[in-house]
């Protein structure tokens, strides 16, 4: 059951990427949305190796990326959006760890903006190499925060419905 969570969790945020809204330079998709819900169904450490895996087929240059940014294997480690996709493992661990287990929809939602925050972190870390600072944080975070909000709130809703019908 774990090593099936474990792939279909990595899918999951592969059909995640699938869905994308063109932004420069990096699109908004429904990964995070994927790992929020990994997070909490699954717990920090079966999450984080969901994502350890999809990071792992990116690395092998298969197809899991967004189309609009379709560069695997070794091309991607040199890649501006390559902190966030790396800034997803510690996200989906801190989601588990903190909103897991909880039943309080506050908590739920907070793990799931923190989350967010650590992967926008790590992401506007590696895109500020390339476009400055500033720009990275123009670009890389401001436009991603309503995004974040809602599928933090779609996450939260969805993963507070389900624990109370299994209550």
């Amino acid at each position: 059951m774990n090593c099936v969570a474990v792939i279909a969790g990595a899918l999951l945020v592969a059909a995640g990427a699938q869905i994308s809204i063109p932004m420069v330079p990096v699109p908004a998709t429904l990964q995070t949305l994927a790992i929020c819900l990994l997070g909490l169904a699954l717990g920090p450490w079966r999450a984080a190796l969901a994502l350890t895996a999809y990071l792992a087929l990116v690395l092998a240059d298969l197809p899991v990326l967004s189309s609009l940014q379709q560069v695997g294997g070794s091309q991607f480690v040199r890649f501006p959006s390559a902190g966030y996709v790396v800034g997803f493992i510690p996200a989906a661990a801190f989601i588990g760890l903190f909103g897991g287990l909880d039943v309080r929809a506050g908590r739920i939602f907070a793990a799931c903006i923190l989350g967010h925050a650590i992967i926008l972190a790590c992401g506007v870390g590696v895109l500020a190499a390339w476009i400055g600072i500033n720009d990275a944080f123009t670009k890389g975070v401001l436009p991603f925060i309503p995004g974040m909000i809602v599928k933090s709130a779609v996450a939260t809703g969805l993963v507070y419905a389900w624990r109370a019908a299994k209550s």
